[in-house]
Formats: structure tokens, sequence, C-alpha cells
């Protein structure tokens, strides 16, 4: 990315060009998309849009490479009128609207199978965790052992009654690192 200063009397108009890297085997549509003029650094909305402008940079500079120049701005000015594009090359305008159905289509299936793929997680937990407990290969032994009990709306994962009689509640998650596990935590304690 470019931060590209403009000198005047009282300070700096400035553009930004953002380097868009497309390229394949055969060839290399890479360009820049150029933000002429976007601010300055030296009156009221100017100033307000070069500062919005590097408030954005700003939040993702760990991803940005940003360099600064200082070019005169007629001569950018006329770079610009001379190097400019109004659009896509065909073949890439092409290449583009259908990358952009492919992602929209293949999202789903993404969303889908990883909500498939999250309840298995969820399911097979609950069967090892009963598997275990009803083998009899742990420390402790359990009279009873059941998988998947209702309980007032409420579903146990795995519930069992230990050698002296006491009930156990076992809430099965394969991902205690989820933003949501407090309240599965909360909702776990409530099935008590």
């Amino acid at each position: 990315m470019l931060r590209i200063k403009h000198p005047e009397d009282v300070g700096n108009v400035i553009s930004y060009a953002v380097l868009v890297e497309v390229s394949s085997f055969i060839a290399d549509y890479s360009g820049w998309i150029v933000f002429y003029q976007v601010g300055t650094d030296f009156s009221g909305m100017g100033g307000f849009l070069h500062n919005l402008a590097e408030s954005v940079i700003e939040k993702y500079q760990d991803s940005l490479i940003v360099e600064e120049i200082t070019v005169d701005g007629e001569i950018f000015e006329q770079y610009l009128t001379r190097n400019h594009s109004d659009k896509f090359p065909e073949d890439l305008q092409f290449q583009f609207e259908k990358l952009s159905r492919d992602i929209i289509k293949y999202q789903g299936d993404i969303t889908s199978l990883e909500r498939l793929l999250s309840i298995h997680r969820g399911v097979f937990s609950e069967l090892l965790t009963y598997y275990l407990l009803s083998s009899n290969r742990l420390h402790r032994s359990w009279e009873k052992v059941d998988w998947n009990v209702p309980v007032g709306g409420e579903q146990i994962d795995v519930f069992a009654i230990d050698a002296e009689g006491h009930p156990w509640i076992f809430e099965c998650k394969f991902d205690v690192h989820k933003e949501d596990f407090p309240q599965d935590f909360k909702s776990g304690i409530s099935k008590t």
C-alpha cells in the first residue's frame, strides 16, 4: 500500500494506492487501485477524511506493508490520466464473476459441513465417555450408565450412578475454547 503525499503550501494532499495481486502461471493481472486526493493533513473536512483513512490503515497494520512517497500533485494526476484502466480485461472479469459465484456456493457447503462435523464431534465424545464408564476400565466402578438421557426438556449426555449410589452427570463438550462455553457450563449446572 502506498500513502502518496502531494505537497501544497500549507501541508499535503493525500492519496492512497492499494496493490491488488492477482496472478497465475500464465499471466499477472496485478494492479493498483488508486484513491486520489482522499484528504489533507491540514484542513477540516480534508483532515477528517485523512484521519479516517489512517484509522483503517492502523486497524489492519499487521496485514499491510505501507510505504510513503511524495509526488507533485500535477505530475501524479498526469501519470494517472495516461496509465489508468476503467475496467477489468474481459477474461479476468469472467474469472472474477465465476469465482464470486463459486465462493457463494461453496460457503454454504462449508458451513453445512462444519455444522455436521461439530454435531458428530459432540456425539463421538458422548459415546466415548459412555463406553469408558460402561467398560469399568476406570478406577471407579459404576452400577448404572445411561447415554442421552432426557430430563425436563433438556438432554444429559451421560448419566451414571457409582458403586456407592452417587449420581454423576457428564456433559461432553468437544471444544471448551468456544465463546459460548461459559453459557454451556451454566446450562450443565442447571441440569443438576
